[in-house]
């Protein structure tokens, strides 16, 4: 059979992984009849090559290896399996008639809310809108090089753009320097920020292991703190060699660490990333998937400060401190996570801007398109990002936040919220400083709140 042009190709091998999903838990028949058919036009000679039953399906993912041996090409068919295997019968059949319709995310979020409901008796949840942002400065026009396609195909939660690295060089006079071969991408995932969305595309790219949950290391994940390689509480590991040494003996150029920064930031070793939501935002979308109500929250936040640093600990999902400067508590470290409730003061928010201004790609979610469509091609130099945020307005808990509760709860996060705002500026002067603009515009804009198109 032909092969399809290379784009195509990968999209055949999402699609056969769907169908397979299909086919091996709900059976052929309900997977689409006797058989599934997909035809791809425009292939090389002409001629449309169609998939007309199971076995063909079982064929297009061998054929893969056959044709394309690189990494690339096998990293794509453990993705295929994966997204395979984890799928129930109904949203495999939903993610075949999305994929065959050219439908989008939003008819399978709409799917996904309705499920949710009927689980919980039929109630009716709240969407949370996002806080408003003043309006940021237009972003400049991507130029791509000579002979470039956009092309568009499927990921895990929505649609995923392919571009090829940015043809500059790095280091811009604005811009962190680029990877290189011997440093490991270290990134601080904030739990609720959007991070595993990252980590999927660390996957597609090959950087990093598909076995590690969430990408993070073992024993930095937000469950397994003091339960990591690296002794109890990873406190051993004081300038981060012991993690650059294990990801280097693991064979990879990306992992994740989902609890407090624990080693002084170190650049010869590392390249550093973040990603940051609006801090009340993130605080809601916590409380719902964790299950927590607003009077729970607001008794850790009251707690006396006799209690206040031992409740929960270094835990990142209960207590004081994910609902209190969280942001703040994680790049000071340790000694300031475990402070009591309302102890973070301007001297650690000062400290947590200065290790701010180390981290090498900082994404804002609010304004993912942006930055994630610049950094990471031209900083990893990764083919693809998603076109839209992985996160969703729904979750496990209808919300029952009053406007007294959030304003409480608000009270807790005045130093991250000022610290949002100028990570939202060191974003925009990465940003656009690979577009060619050094961005200190913009940043002034930001810092001073009045960031308006210009």
């Amino acid at each position: 059979m032909g092969r399809p042009k290379w784009s195509r190709w990968r999209q055949v091998v999402l699609l056969a992984g769907v169908a397979l999903c299909c086919e091996g838990a709900a059976g052929p028949e309900e997977a689409g009849g006797a058989g599934v058919m997909l035809t791809w036009e425009g292939m090389e000679g002409g001629a449309p090559w169609t998939l007309v039953e199971d076995r063909a399906l079982r064929q297009a993912l061998e054929a893969v290896k056959a044709v394309e041996r690189s990494p690339e090409a096998l990293a794509w068919t453990s993705v295929a399996r994966a997204v395979g295997n984890r799928r129930s019968p109904q949203q495999c059949r939903l993610r075949w008639e999305l994929v065959l319709s050219g439908r989008g995310r939003k008819e399978e979020e709409e799917h996904n809310q309705e499920e949710q409901r009927q689980q919980r008796g039929g109630e009716q949840e709240e969407e949370l809108p996002y806080t408003d942002l003043a309006p940021p400065p237009p972003p400049p026009p991507v130029v791509y090089p000579p002979g470039e396609v956009d092309q568009w195909g499927w990921g895990k939660s929505g649609e995923f753009r392919r571009r090829e690295a940015n043809p500059r060089a790095p280091p811009l006079p604005c811009a962190p320097a680029v990877v290189v071969e011997d440093q490991v991408v270290f990134f601080l995932h904030v739990h609720k920020a959007g991070g595993s969305q990252l980590c999927f595309l660390a996957k597609l790219a090959n950087w990093t292991d598909g076995s590690l949950r969430n990408c993070n290391l073992p024993g930095y994940g937000p469950l397994s703190y003091n339960q990591g390689l690296f002794g109890p509480g990873n406190r051993e590991d004081v300038d981060g060699r012991m993690q650059h040494a294990y990801a280097r003996s693991q064979g990879l150029r990306l992992f994740m660490s989902e609890v407090v920064l624990t080693h002084a930031v170190n650049p010869g070793l590392f390249r550093y990333a973040i990603q940051l939501r609006e801090p009340m935002d993130r605080i809601r979308s916590a409380m719902r998937f964790e299950r927590q109500s607003e009077s729970q929250v607001l008794s850790w936040l009251n707690q006396s400060s006799a209690a206040g640093g031992s409740t929960w600990g270094m835990s990142v999902t209960r207590g004081h401190a994910p609902y209190n400067n969280f942001y703040t508590r994680l790049l000071c470290g340790e000694e300031v996570y475990l402070k009591p409730p309302g102890a973070v003061d301007e001297t650690d928010l000062g400290r947590a801007w200065r290790i701010l201004e180390l981290f090498d790609i900082v994404i804002i979610l609010e304004e993912y398109a942006m930055h994630a469509s610049r950094q990471l091609p031209g900083l990893l130099g990764w083919e693809y990002w998603f076109a839209s945020p992985g996160v969703f307005s729904f979750s496990h808990l209808p919300s029952d936040l009053s406007e007294e509760g959030l304003a409480a709860i608000a009270r807790f996060n005045v130093h991250d919220t000022e610290l949002y705002q100028a990570a939202r500026a060191r974003a925009w002067e990465i940003s656009r400083c690979l577009e060619g603009d050094d961005g200190s515009e913009g940043r002034r804009a930001v810092v001073a709140g009045e960031m308006e198109g210009k």
